[in-house]
């Protein structure tokens, strides 16, 4: 469910119910407006996008079994437009098209056998660093930007 903080009153009701459970979330910025969209993984590895048009929310990208399992952690890079994903122990690295779409920019990122805690854009996007619940291991990757 979507609230109005000011309001008290719930905006919109998200129902995916072929998706499964919603397992992360993350504010994404893709324009001059401010953060009128986000980004939400769930349960079967979809990766779905939904932006405030005026007074409503509207679907408008879905990236379908953009992994094998549940979507641990999702991050925004507002410099390049990516979106960081991580699953299975594996991060993963989407462009944001101009035309709304996600698009791989990863190919296999180095798959640990733990789960990954955290994932975050650092070196103006350059680079991510991805921790590791069970090991307590920080590893960092560089992308191309």
């Amino acid at each position: 469910m979507v609230w109005s903080l000011t309001s008290g009153e719930m905006i919109q009701e998200i129902v995916s119910p072929v998706a499964g459970y919603i397992s992360a979330i993350t504010w994404i910025d893709v324009d001059d407006r401010g953060e009128t969209t986000f980004a939400f993984g769930a349960s079967d590895g979809n990766i779905q996008i939904y932006e405030r048009i005026d007074d409503a929310l509207s679907n408008f990208a879905v990236l379908p079994l953009g992994h094998s399992g549940l979507v641990e952690l999702l991050a925004w890079d507002p410099v390049h437009h990516r979106l960081a994903s991580a699953s299975d122990g594996r991060p993963h690295i989407w462009n944001f098209t101009p035309d709304k779409n996600l698009v791989s920019i990863t190919s296999k990122l180095d798959k640990q056998p733990y789960v990954a805690h955290t994932v975050h854009f650092y070196d103006n996007g350059a680079s991510i660093l991805v921790s590791y619940l069970e090991s307590g291991e920080i590893f960092c990757y560089s992308i191309e930007p």
